[in-house]
């Protein structure tokens, strides 16, 4: 994509949004470019008098100058990444769009966003890690005309059977594709393909929204939960538990309960 090396980045923020009444603030024009790519959830937007449904693995690309803002509140958590940013020539992206394979594109969203509250990285830096995500999306998006085989998403579909099935014993890649007759690679290959997200990541996100079922719909201590789910003690619990959501079991109890 020309000129995607000249780009320059502002902002770079993960948002984790469980509040039904938030709605993205209006954008006005003037603004630089913006990007928005949903990892959980539903955003309302409107861009320029249309309005988009920006559901899980969606991006919506708001050019330079663009009037954009939430028309409706999400039902449910969202998550997404959100990157302002500047460009001499500007990104030959739709305005509403998906790609075949969001798995590295999750990593360098994840990655960007850490290093730009860093102030450690040098611009050049940032701007570098920028263009490297802008060219991961620009070379999956040139890939829209793949589709996935039938039989692949057949397969697919009795992988999540099994995994939702196991997900309270601490299952892995190497288990499922054991459980199939499959290698590795193949299994992780055809998940990519299908659900845009890799074997562990949907493992530890399905994982995640059990054990919030249980917090929200159960009286159960955390060590009931902790042993329900495989973890030797709350601690381990705890711990895995931030690791992929930013918040602590308490933390996440104080917000389900005001």
């Amino acid at each position: 994509m020309e000129g995607i090396e000249k780009c320059n980045l502002r902002v770079a923020n993960f948002f984790y949004v469980d509040s039904p009444s938030w709605q993205y603030a209006e954008r006005r024009r003037g603004s630089p470019y913006n990007m928005i790519f949903v990892t959980e959830g539903v955003l309302y937007m409107e861009l320029e008098d249309t309005r988009y449904t920006v559901k899980k693995n969606e991006f919506l690309f708001m050019p330079q100058g663009s009037i954009s803002r939430g028309y409706r509140g999400s039902e449910k958590p969202t998550c997404f990444y959100h990157v302002i940013f500047s460009a001499d020539v500007p990104p030959n992206f739709l305005s509403h769009f998906t790609v075949a394979n969001t798995a590295n594109i999750r990593v360098l969203y994840a990655l960007l966003t850490d290093v730009s509250k860093n102030v450690g990285y040098s611009q050049e830096i940032k701007n570098a890690l920028l263009s490297s995500l802008l060219y991961e999306i620009s070379y999956q998006h040139s890939r829209e005309g793949y589709t996935v085989p039938k039989e692949d998403i057949t397969i697919v579909e009795k992988i999540k059977v099994y995994i939702d099935n196991s997900i309270h014993r601490r299952i892995t890649l190497n288990d499922v594709a054991h459980h199939f007759g499959f290698s590795v690679q193949h299994t992780q290959r055809l998940f990519l393909a299908t659900e845009h997200i890799t074997v562990k990541a949907y493992i530890n996100e399905l994982r995640i929204k059990r054990i919030e079922e249980c917090l929200m719909s159960t009286n159960a201590s955390t060590s009931a939960i902790a042993k329900k789910f495989g973890f030797p003690n709350p601690n381990a619990l705890n711990k895995y538990y931030r690791y992929h959501t930013g918040r602590t079991i308490k933390e996440f109890h104080s917000k389900f309960n005001d």
